[in-house]
This record gives C-alpha cells, structure tokens and sequence, in this order.
C-alpha cells in the first residue's frame, strides 16, 4: 500500500469511527444562519435524517420519555425557564445515555444525545425558542415513526 492508498484508509476508518451525531450538529450549526437556510427546510430535513437514524436501534418508548417531558414544560412556557428545562431534559439524556452504554445501541444514544445537546445549545443561546426545541422533537418522532419506527 503506497502513502497515498494508507492517507486515504485513514480518513475512511476516521469516519467510520465518527459518530452520526458529529455530522447532525455540524449541518444544525447551519440553522443559526439565516442566509444558509432561507427557507426554514434545514430544520426539517435534519429531523429526518435523525428520526431515520434513530430507528435501528432505539424505540418510540424510549424516545416518548424524553419527548414526553418536553410537551410537559410546552404547555406551561410562560412559567417556566427555557434555558432550565433544556438543561434539564440534556441531563435526563444523559442518564438515559449511561444506561444503554454497553448496548448496541450505544453509538446511537450518544448521537442522539449530541444533537440534544445542540438542540439546548439554540435555545440558550436564543437562536430557538422553547417552541421551536419542541417542534425539532415532533418532527423528528414523526419521521422516525415515517421510516419505521418501532413501539419496543
């Protein structure tokens, strides 16, 4: 194998090695910018790419949890803290991560436990209301449920 030949073997296995969830925050990085996504379909279509990446390995069961925690605060916005609650909800991630640690699923709870991170990172930094967070999650049930997500 020639120098070239191993530099390009080694970027291959780089991104193999890399998790999906690196690649998800890098295209969300986008979102921040109006220019890059004009027309609001970025949000979507990382929705998509998530929801579908979600239904190898992990279930609407688990993922209800999460979700279900969002809705809750949604319907109570004006008394809440936004930058609270997506902290809290990254730290129910957290726990829910350490758990599957040792599953095959594990590379996908970390993923998906990036771009939550990312995800809280825009309402912090109040590029996304508490609304908007809880849109990204619809969106992303609904395709994982469009590609065939499972119950359990």
């Amino acid at each position: 194998m020639n120098q070239k030949e191993s530099k390009h073997k080694d970027v291959r296995d780089m991104e193999q090695n890399r998790i999906w969830g690196d690649y998800v925050v890098e295209r969300m990085n986008q979102l921040k910018d109006r220019e890059k996504d004009k027309d609001g379909l970025l949000f979507y279509e990382i929705a998509e790419e998530v929801g579908k990446k979600l239904v190898k390995n992990i279930t609407m069961t688990q993922i209800r949890k999460i979700f279900s925690e969002i809705q809750k605060k949604s319907k109570q916005k004006e008394k809440i803290n936004p930058v609270l609650e997506v902290k809290r909800i990254e730290v129910m991630m957290a726990y829910t991560v350490g758990r599957f640690s040792s599953s095959k699923s594990k590379s996908d709870w970390q993923s998906f436990f990036k771009v939550v991170k990312k995800a809280s990172e825009m309402v912090i930094q109040n590029k996304w209301t508490f609304d908007d967070y809880k849109n990204f999650f619809e969106a992303i049930i609904a395709y994982y449920r469009y590609h065939g997500g499972r119950e359990q």
